[in-house]
């Protein structure tokens, strides 16, 4: 990611005296570079997997009895796949296919054996949680409802979710709390300070290492192992777009997006009636290290309902 970001300059809008648009048409540019240099390094570097492709029990002697017993087999094919028992590439090839079934087994029981353990572990301290974490995660299977609302078209499913989290937003809109009077209100209580907010490159550093590692990515496909295993060149020009958004008010136009899953309320609900979901959205990790950034400058004017 550094080879793509190294020549990159800071907009001149973002350290002088420019119009509104031209800052906001800036800070997207930066911001959409920033993703897609990070994306293209991941792609190019990380292999891309399925879920099942991984077993938590695989370790180093696995890949190692693996990698011998795939290479006495070659050997033994090219050797004209002989059959006898005195024939070494033969006896050679059984010996490694044996010993790779044998330590797949034996590192199977281990997993299982430790999986025991930890249920065992969480019962004798009394944690609740960390045993019905622990269970559902082995053995609870949910499965998805094939017809939802009368129907089993995905496309259809999705628009009946799409206007139904629609009329809640709209709701509460239309809520008195929501109200531009108020708001207008409020907004004329705060105290302004003249002295202008600037991040700093640690700030911004530390509240990327308070976040949650192995969480969903946000429309941009961005995840926080994306900003906190990159050259610190990300963390640097992300500060820049930061302070640049702090200027004018404005943030990157994929912020504001996010990707909302349909959760069921509780496991007994009807999972074909639309109304026993609940909509969670995934922000951009970026937008919730931003707002980790701005709560130590605002959090004492933020009420807990805000």
């Amino acid at each position: 990611v550094y080879d793509i970001l190294k020549d990159t300059t800071i907009p001149s809008s973002f350290v002088g005296d420019s119009d509104y648009e031209s800052v906001c048409c800036d800070i997207d540019s930066l911001y959409d570079k920033l993703v897609n240099s990070m994306l293209h390094a991941s792609n190019a570097t990380i292999p891309s997997k399925n879920t099942t492709f991984f077993k938590h029990w695989w370790d180093e002697d696995l890949q190692a009895a693996k990698h011998a017993s795939i290479t006495s087999h070659r050997d033994w094919v090219s050797g004209g796949k002989p059959r006898c028992k005195n024939n070494p590439l033969f006896s050679n090839m059984c010996k490694n296919k044996l010993l790779y079934k044998s330590l797949i087994r034996s590192k199977e029981l281990l997993g299982k054996r430790l999986f025991s353990d930890n249920l065992n572990e969480a019962l004798l301290n009394r944690d609740s949680n960390s045993f019905w974490k622990s269970w559902n995660a082995k053995f609870k299977k949910v499965g998805n409802a094939q017809v939802i609302a009368g129907t089993c078209s995905p496309k259809l499913i999705a628009s009946k979710f799409s206007s139904a989290f629609n009329s809640v937003y709209d709701s509460k809109l239309n809520h008195p709390s929501m109200s531009e009077a108020v708001f207008n209100s409020s907004f004329s209580s705060y105290k302004v300070n003249d002295n202008p907010l600037v991040l700093t490159v640690e700030a911004v550093d530390f509240q990327i290492r308070q976040l949650d590692l192995g969480k969903a990515a946000g429309c941009d496909g961005i995840l926080l192992e994306h900003i906190l295993y990159a050259h610190p060149i990300v963390t640097v020009l992300m500060t820049c777009i930061f302070n640049a958004c702090l200027k004018v008010g404005y943030v990157p136009s994929l912020f504001s997006q996010g990707i909302i899953t349909p959760i069921l309320k509780g496991s007994v609900a009807d999972k074909t009636i639309i109304d026993n979901y609940r909509g969670i959205t995934i922000n951009s990790i970026s937008s919730k290290n931003f707002e980790k950034c701005l709560l130590p400058l605002f959090g004492d004017t933020l009420n807990s309902s805000e």
